[in-house]
């Protein structure tokens, strides 16, 4: 039982980071796409 709980908590920092880094790079390439832009 114990064991479950944290590979879920692991399983939901891993997604939650994962998330991160797709609006970071989302970001990054909407910023890179208005400079080339101009």
């Amino acid at each position: 039982m114990v064991e479950t709980f944290l590979l879920l908590q692991t399983f939901r920092a891993q997604m939650v980071r994962h998330i991160t880094d797709l609006q970071i790079n989302t970001v990054m390439l909407a910023g890179i796409g208005q400079e080339t832009s101009f």
